[in-house]
């Protein structure tokens, strides 16, 4: 998160970028534990987010187990993206064929 809070990363989407980080410090400061499987990752958090700002995205996909089986970080993930209002689409978590 250092790179982060230290403004070191931009991301680029097809929304606003505004909360995007905020977004992705939410996932990461929700969702953090000293076991690995209870965690969402700070690269992970920055790939949702991004996905979280685009209006045209409905699927993120990945391998990452944390975020394909926890029902509990889909269903934030998903109170974020209608937070960002009736224009953006739900948002998808795939595997990664």
């Amino acid at each position: 998160m250092k790179l982060i809070d230290e403004n070191e990363l931009e991301l680029k989407g097809f929304g606003t970028d505004g909360n995007a980080f905020d977004f992705a410090k939410r996932l990461v400061n929700n969702f953090s534990s000293v076991y690995r499987k209870d965690r969402v990752e700070p690269m992970d958090a920055l790939i949702v987010a991004n996905a979280l700002i685009d209006k045209e995205c409905s699927i993120v996909y990945t391998h990452d187990s944390t975020l394909l089986f926890d029902r509990t970080i889909r269903d934030f993930i998903s109170d974020l993206r209608e937070e960002m209002g009736n224009e953006y689409l739900p948002i998808a978590i795939k595997k990664l064929k």
